[in-house]
């Protein structure tokens, strides 16, 4: 999965309000606790598993109020 949580961090900062992207990342903060992620430090290099993606991804369409394009 690397890659994906950085497009999507991406996708939500270009097409959600200002602070969308620290929005998301409070919502998901447990999850990126367990999977050893340090949010304001992702890259296109950084790898989660595919459940935390998911996770990510619906949290983003609910702040930014749209469906992400990127598959988990």
């Amino acid at each position: 999965m690397a890659g994906k949580l950085w497009r999507v961090m991406e996708w939500a900062k270009k097409n959600g309000e200002l602070k969308a992207i620290d929005r998301v990342n409070v919502m998901v903060t447990v999850g990126a606790i367990k999977e050893r992620v340090v949010l304001r430090k992702v890259s296109a290099e950084t790898e989660v598993s595919s459940e935390f993606l998911k996770i990510y991804i619906h949290a983003a369409n609910q702040i930014v109020g749209q469906r992400c394009p990127i598959a988990a």
